[in-house]
């Protein structure tokens, strides 16, 4: 059953004031927060428009929207304007295409994005006054109200901006698009692009083909999994744990009651006779007698199943870690925080998100299931898998949605530059204090070292995602 959501094809509702409140760091003005509250109410009104509009077509059994909404949510399969809910009626969707980096293609990924020729606070005029000075105080006010009114242009571009999609004769106060013009009228950034699905992108930091297709392939493979294959996983680790370090015997008499005449389960026997017993042995400092282990022949399987890893740990290490939270409460505490730790590092490790949501949702399900570790173990690690449980939702979102930002924040995590350097910029409010004291020229200076070392945070992390390609 396919939804729409997780679609590359789907177009989710846009918001035009949401846009601009997640591109432009400036502080709040009330010249624009008033603008951004008449336009969201103008923004709501077509809306509405639209959603009636989508009703009387449904009502008509109409397949497609007679051009493309402003805001509400489409479908552009077969470089068509679908009706999303119409096509997809009842999840059984025939263009159904995982949904990768699908709003990726933002202004706010792009270098071709040009900033404000002119800024709120720019060029203030202090005219030599002295530091605490009465005079001083007259020019703050006369810089205020030199801010208010570039507030009040900013306001009136926004504005402008909405009602003509971004297309406008001049911007100013707003950033603009390098490479797109209209009708030779500039296009103000983001309005220009509010579905994120520009063809012009150049992107701060590439992502390599191969790494793509990397992707590509862990996003099949999470939709094409078996459901019930990790659920036998935690099973196996349960009896790992049931048994305990010293009783591996235990172990291979629960096992082959819980195989049977399963095939799937019996599926990991070669894993079992070739990894588990003789490290187990060798660990337990005890010999399984040869004739339980021959019981083992009693199964039969013509599928071979090996898993040496699962939710980031040998299944194996898993068992007896559990085993270990069962012991007291001091072995409560080096369970809790093992898991805390191998689970974090190994995240930490994964390149693609789909491949790092799936190992949240495993690990989860393994730390979560019943019986398996203590409440003593699990009050312990209740909120940093809470968190975990989130962070897993968002990084899957990313992957669906902007792929870009998640190998932003991925870089961020090896290369400090990506993270402190990629996107830093001087604001308004600095910019302003540092010309009081260091000048104008100095001002521009700064701007143009940050500019240099965005562009060599982007160079490098580019080259980090070859390397990890």
């Amino acid at each position: 059953m396919s939804e729409c959501n997780q679609c590359q094809n789907y177009r989710p509702q846009v918001s035009f004031v949401d846009a601009y409140k997640q591109y432009s760091r400036t502080a709040p003005r009330t010249s624009i927060m008033k603008t951004l509250q008449d336009m969201l109410k103008e923004e709501t009104k077509v809306l509405e428009s639209e959603v009636e509009l989508l009703f009387e077509l449904l009502r008509l059994e109409e397949n497609f929207w007679p051009e493309k909404p402003r805001f509400a949510p489409y479908c552009t399969a077969k470089d068509k304007i679908f009706i999303a809910t119409k096509k997809n009626h009842g999840g059984r969707c025939k263009d159904f295409e995982p949904a990768i980096n699908r709003e990726g293609n933002r202004c706010q990924n792009c270098i071709f994005t040009v900033q404000p020729f002119s800024r709120i606070g720019d060029s203030p005029d202090w005219s030599g006054a002295a530091p605490d000075s009465g005079e001083r105080l007259h020019y703050m006010k006369i810089n205020q109200e030199k801010e208010e009114a570039q507030a009040a242009a900013q306001a009136c571009e926004i504005e402008q901006a909405f009602f003509s999609d971004g297309k406008m004769p001049v911007v100013e106060y707003l950033s603009s698009c390098g490479v797109v013009l209209n009708d030779n009228q500039a296009m103000a950034v983001p309005f220009c692009n509010l579905r994120g699905d520009c063809d012009s992108l150049n992107p701060r930091i590439s992502i390599p083909p191969e790494l793509i297709n990397i992707v590509k392939t862990v996003r099949k493979d999470t939709f094409e999994k078996e459901s019930n294959k990790n659920l036998k996983i935690i099973e196996l680790i349960k009896m790992i744990s049931d048994a305990g370090l010293k009783n591996p015997a235990v172990f291979i008499e629960n096992y082959i009651s819980w195989a049977g005449e399963d095939k799937d389960k019996a599926a990991p026997l070669g894993w079992i006779l070739q990894a588990i017993l003789p490290r187990w042995s060798r660990e337990a400092q005890t010999e399984i007698p040869d004739n339980i282990v021959k019981k083992l022949d009693s199964l039969k399987t013509d599928k071979i199943f090996c898993l040496p890893v699962f939710a980031g740990c040998d299944i194996y290490e898993w068992g007896l870690l559990a085993s270990l939270g069962r012991t007291g409460d001091k072995g409560a505490a080096l369970c809790a925080n093992a898991i805390v730790q191998q689970l974090a590092e190994y995240f930490i490790t994964i390149v693609s998100p789909f491949e790092a949501a799936d190992f949240i949702n495993n690990a989860a399900a393994l730390i979560e299931y019943p019986e398996l570790f203590p409440p003593s173990v699990l009050e312990r690690v209740d909120g940093f898998i809470k968190r975990f449980k989130a962070q897993g939702k968002t990084t899957r979102s990313e992957g669906e949605t902007d792929l870009f930002k998640y190998f932003e924040k991925f870089l961020g995590l090896f290369y400090y530059p990506v993270s402190e350097w990629l996107r830093d910029e001087l604001s308004n409010e600095d910019a302003e204090r540092l010309m009081v004291h260091c000048g104008e020229d100095f001002v521009e200076s700064l701007r143009e070292q940050k500019e240099e070392k965005a562009e060599t945070a982007g160079e490098t992390g580019s080259e980090l995602l070859y390397f990890f390609s």
